[in-house]
């Protein structure tokens, strides 16, 4: 899962050209392939944790979609 943190103000959230993608603030990642599926929450809300140290980087983007990750999840 991802977790985007943007301004308020969407015209200072991102800016797309030909050349880049720049996307302001800062976004973080979780994994939640070892926990077991919920079936019926309780609600319509779930809470779930997000750690700070995981910030999403070029290096952890990288390592998330690597070989590793892949075959952890038993995909080619």
């Amino acid at each position: 899962m991802f977790l985007v943190v943007v301004p308020r103000n969407a015209d200072e959230w991102i800016e797309a050209s030909h050349e880049g993608l720049l996307l302001r603030y800062a976004a973080y990642w979780t994994c939640f392939h070892e926990h077991d599926p919920v079936d019926r929450p309780d609600s319509d809300r779930l809470t779930v944790s997000v750690p700070k140290a995981n910030l999403l980087t070029t290096q952890t983007l990288h390592d998330l979609f690597g070989a590793e990750f892949r075959a952890m999840l038993g995909v080619s």
